[in-house]
C-alpha cells in the first residue's frame, strides 16, 4: 500500500513538472515523502512468541530488565 501512494506521487510530481503545474508537482513531491516515511517506520507492535494452548496448559511470560525479572505472569489454556 506505501509504495502505490510512493508510486502515485513521484508520478504526479514529474507529471506536474514535465506540464509546468508546480502545485501538482509539489502535492506529489509531499506525498511521495510522506508515504516513503511512514514505510520506513518500525511497526508499533512486534510479535515475539505465539502459539496455541490445548486445555489446561498454561505458559509463564517473564518481563526480564537486564538480568532481573521485572514482571512474571501465567496464561492457563
Amino acid at each position: 500500500m506505501i509504495t502505490q501512494f510512493v508510486s502515485w506521487g513521484v508520478t504526479r510530481m514529474f507529471r506536474g513538472l514535465r506540464e509546468g503545474r508546480p502545485g501538482l508537482a509539489g502535492v506529489g513531491a509531499a506525498v511521495a515523502m510522506i508515504a516513503w516515511l511512514r514505510g520506513r517506520r518500525p511497526p508499533a507492535r512486534e510479535r515475539i512468541y505465539g502459539t496455541n494452548l490445548s486445555e489446561g496448559e498454561t505458559i509463564k511470560i517473564r518481563f526480564l530488565r537486564g538480568e532481573t525479572v521485572v514482571d512474571e505472569t501465567e496464561v492457563v489454556g
